[in-house]
C-alpha cells in the first residue's frame, strides 16, 4: 500500500473522518436541492466544506449489526487509494444507536466531486458539439484500463472481481475518465447475486457476435458498426485494434481473455494509429 500512496493525493484533501455536523454544514442540512440521486447504494449529495473543496456525500443504511466492522476494516484500504482514474474517497461519518439494538446504523462516505457527468451521458445523449471524438473515446477507455491494472497490481492485495458499469465511469472537466465504484463496502446488501443471466459477458454476447461479423466481413461492414457521431472521423485499422480487444475481453473462455497489460498496450497503440492518421489528414494526405 506504501507504493500507491507514494503516488501522490493527486491535490486532494487527504482521508479523515468527519462529524455529522460537518456533513449537515456541507450540504445544508441534506437540503433536498443538493440531492444527486438516489438508489440502491444510498443517497448522494452534493456539497461544499468551507475551504471551497465539492464534494459527493454518499449516505447508507447498515442493515446489519456486524457490517459496521466488516466496512471499517475495507475502509482502512479504500481509503488510501489514490489514482488519477479512480474517483477518491475523502473520508467518512459513522453514526451509530449503541442505545437501541434494533436500530439502524448510517455511514455516510465523503467522495471528490467530478463535474462532467457519466461516460454514458456523453456517448448516447445527442448533443452533437459535446459528442466525444474517437480520440477521446479512447483514451476514456485507456483511462478506465489503466485505473484497473492500478486496482489490480498496485496494492496488495489487489481489488479484484469488480462489475465495471458504463454508468459509474465519470468524466472529469478535461475529460479525463474516473472510475467511481470500485468494490466500495456492501455490507448492507443482504443478498448475494449469484452469476447468471445478469452476467455482463451473457448481456455482450449479442453485441461481442455483431462485431466479430464485422470484423469477418470486412471494413464496410465494420464500419458500419460505429456510433454515426464519428463516422469518417477515425482511421480503420484504429477502430479495428480497438474491436480486436474488445471481443477478446468479452471471451466465454476466461483463459482466453487478455491480461489487463494486453488491453493497455491494444489501446495504446489504437491510439497511436488513430493520431497518426489524423496527422496525415491534416497535411492533406489520406491513408
Amino acid at each position: 500500500m506504501s507504493q500507491a500512496m507514494r503516488l501522490g493525493a493527486l491535490g486532494l484533501l487527504p482521508y479523515h473522518a468527519l462529524t455529522l455536523e460537518e456533513l449537515e454544514e456541507a450540504t445544508n442540512n441534506f437540503e433536498p436541492s443538493n440531492l444527486m440521486g438516489k438508489g440502491s447504494q444510498g443517497q448522494l449529495y452534493k456539497g461544499w466544506f468551507s475551504d471551497g473543496s465539492v464534494v459527493v456525500v454518499r449516505c447508507l443504511k447498515l442493515k446489519q449489526r456486524h457490517a459496521l466492522k466488516i466496512l471499517k476494516q475495507q475502509m482502512e484500504v479504500i481509503s488510501k487509494l489514490r489514482h488519477r482514474h479512480l474517483v477518491s474517497i475523502l473520508g467518512h461519518c459513522y453514526v451509530t444507536y449503541e442505545e437501541s439494538p434494533n436500530a439502524t446504523d448510517t455511514i455516510f462516505l465523503i467522495f471528490e466531486y467530478v463535474s462532467n457527468g457519466t461516460l454514458r451521458s456523453h456517448l448516447t445523449e445527442w448533443r452533437k458539439q459535446e459528442m466525444l471524438k474517437w480520440s477521446q473515446r479512447l483514451a476514456a477507455a485507456t483511462g478506465i484500463a489503466r485505473g484497473i491494472q492500478f486496482l489490480h497490481t498496485r496494492i496488495v492485495p489487489g481489488v479484484l472481481r469488480n462489475n465495471f458499469n458504463i454508468k459509474n465511469i465519470l468524466l472529469d472537466e478535461n475529460l479525463t475518465a474516473k472510475i467511481s465504484d470500485y468494490k466500495l463496502p456492501r455490507p448492507f446488501i443482504n443478498k448475494i447475486t449469484k452469476v447468471g443471466s445478469e452476467s455482463p459477458f451473457n448481456g455482450a454476447a449479442w453485441r461481442s457476435g455483431q462485431l466479430e461479423r464485422g470484423l469477418a466481413e470486412g471494413p464496410k461492414k465494420l464500419r458500419g458498426e460505429t456510433d454515426p457521431s464519428i463516422r469518417g472521423t477515425f482511421a480503420y485499422e484504429s477502430l479495428k485494434t480497438a474491436v480486436e480487444i474488445t471481443i477478446n475481453c468479452l471471451s466465454e473462455d476466461i483463459g482466453q481473455r487478455p491480461s489487463i497489460e494486453d488491453v493497455l498496450w491494444n489501446l495504446q497503440y489504437s491510439a497511436q494509429v488513430q493520431d497518426g492518421w489524423a496527422n496525415s489528414e491534416n497535411l492533406g494526405t489520406h491513408s
